[in-house]
């Protein structure tokens, strides 16, 4: 708390109200104005900038902060919209102003935390706070301290004191921006450049599908893939040259003949492979994608294969007169797809050539044949835990889930939609997260999300910190998040129509009204859970059972 009424968490050393105002966007806050202490837009409260000189920052983060709002309409309406008992507010970031002096931009002001309101008290006369007339006191709790908010307050800000560093950034950016717009035709305002994207490690969660040489579900495992991450939308991307992936899995092999599905050799669990992507240059399409299995076979009164990391050592075809082949993945479209969809499937071939005329029952053709494994990924609710232990993020007991900063990335994910249908996308999305936990669906084994819904989920799964964060803020601390699981075939399907049963039940009972657009009927969503993919028919090996993905 001392580093906060000192104006050093963070690493911050203030930003002016003209730089908040003009880096709005860029950190997130819905309101970019300069003026007044409540700053709102769309009848939302977007933060809070407070002057020390008619405020009290306690030194203890338990006690009640005080804001005293002077007399006048409009900023007395702004305050009742932090009232909890009419308009629920969930977070509200507040910016302290210690240093009140005249400046170029503005007074100096230090990003002190995110606060939940807990009263507002509106006064019937005049009540006197440090020699001045105050209308309305508006009561908040300190919630959380965002350090990544922090961070980027720190490297906008232009105030007294500032680095070189965060001088320098923003320097560059007003030229980037007086460069733009001085090229620019029509009302001749500047464009922020985009912010930089990051570098992290990605978690997908997989589980394997139907095909001629693995069950569905026989595989389940992770794949952490180093990604390249836009900071306001959220989306994953891959970077040029080739990506490098560390896979594990676990293998269920059921006892079936030697003949029948492969020869099975004594597998690790978990089995780890590094899975490989190629990208000629940034822009261009992902070309390739090897999974890291061979697919090895030999014959020997009868057909015999295994499936292994390429990089296992050893190999049982050994003297057998036997083959190996890598399995790859060239096709651009089903490769782009993956990536703009945050997961998907992910397929891989394997081209054997088995020269042998006497064909056994159980084996269809003795000429060339595409073996194939698909794996349906999705984010993982975890991060990659790298060998460690996974932990939960540390969840403060009271804290509040910042649905907000989910709606700006929902936002962000959909420039052509407004604003109150991203509010209704977080909040039908909510409704969905309330019923899982409600029926203690943990692992998403009970309800599965529509189209709609399941690209909100993904939005919020983008940032994983956060994610875990609002999940026990939801569940009030239960040490337990909602996992997201892979789900195969009509699975998917059932489960949805079971969350939607649960979901018209709960607004029969409570008189509200079904989002059509977010809770369709299932028929209007099946079609997307059990399609065929490329290779599923007659240039696959044994096809057997229709194929399971979803």
């Amino acid at each position: 708390q001392s580093e906060l009424l000192s104006g050093s968490a963070g690493g911050q050393k203030g930003i002016t109200r003209e730089c908040l105002g003009r880096h709005a966007g860029a950190l997130g806050l819905r309101s970019a104005a300069i003026q007044g202490a409540i700053c709102t837009k769309g009848g939302v409260v977007s933060h809070l900038v407070l002057n020390e000189e008619f405020n009290d920052l306690s030194p203890s983060i338990s006690d009640v902060l005080e804001f005293w709002v002077s007399n006048g309409t409009q900023r007395n309406k702004s305050a009742q919209l932090m009232n909890p008992n009419t308009s629920p507010q969930q977070l509200v970031p507040v910016f302290w102003v210690s240093d009140k002096q005249n400046r170029k931009g503005g007074d100096l002001a230090i990003y002190v935390g995110h606060f939940s309101p807990a009263r507002v008290t509106a006064f019937a006369t005049l009540v006197q706070h440090k020699k001045a007339p105050r209308r309305t006191l508006v009561e908040l709790h300190f919630t959380r301290f965002d350090a990544e908010f922090a961070q980027k307050v720190a490297s906008v800000s232009d105030g007294d004191g500032v680095s070189t560093k965060g001088k320098a950034r923003v320097e560059s950016e007003v030229k980037a921006e007086s460069s733009s717009s001085s090229g620019s035709k029509g009302n001749g305002k500047a464009k922020a450049a985009p912010a930089a994207k990051q570098h992290v490690l990605v978690e997908f969660k997989f589980r394997s599908c139907n095909t001629a040489i693995i069950d569905a579900g026989e595989w389940n495992g992770v794949l952490h893939v180093p990604m390249l991450q836009d900071p306001t939308t959220g989306r994953f991307s891959l970077s040029a040259g080739t990506t490098t992936a560390k896979g594990s899995v676990h293998r269920s092999l059921p006892p079936q003949p030697s003949t029948a599905k492969g020869y099975r050799y004594n597998v690790p669990s978990p089995e780890t492979f590094t899975a490989t992507f190629h990208r000629a240059a940034a822009g261009q399409p992902i070309e390739s994608f090897e999974l890291g299995y061979n697919y090895d076979y030999f014959i020997e009164e009868g057909v015999y294969t295994s499936v292994r990391p390429s990089d296992a050592k050893g190999s049982w075809i050994k003297g057998r007169g036997g083959e190996s082949r890598p399995f790859t993945w060239d096709s651009r479209a089903g490769l782009g797809s993956w990536e703009r969809h945050q997961g998907g499937m992910l397929q891989a071939y394997a081209r054997a050539t088995i020269d042998w005329c006497e064909e056994p029952e159980d084996f269809n053709g003795c000429d060339d044949a595409n073996v194939k494994i698909k794996l349906y990924t999705v984010l993982s609710a975890h991060k990659p835990d790298e060998g460690k232990k996974t932990k939960l993020v540390k969840w403060e007991a009271g804290s509040s889930a910042d649905w907000d900063a989910l709606v700006a990335v929902v936002a962000a994910r959909n420039p052509k939609k407004s604003a109150a249908w991203s509010r209704r996308a977080v909040q039908e999305y909510r409704l969905f997260l309330e019923l899982k936990v409600q029926a203690g669906d943990w692992d998403s084994s009970k309800f599965s999300p529509s189209t709609p819904l399941d690209e909100v989920w993904h939005a919020h799964l983008s940032f994983v910190d956060r994610y875990q964060r609002d999940i026990l803020a939801l569940t009030d601390g239960a040490q337990r998040v909602i996992e997201h699981s892979p789900v195969l075939g009509n699975d998917a399907y059932a489960r949805y129509a079971a969350a939607r049963r649960a979901h018209v039940e709960r607004m029969g009972r409570t008189g509200g009204t079904v989002d059509k657009e977010f809770w369709p009927q299932p028929k209007e969503s099946r079609a997307g859970f059990n399609e065929p993919h490329e290779g599923d028919s007659e240039e696959e090996l044994d096809v057997g059972a229709a194929p399971q993905c979803g």
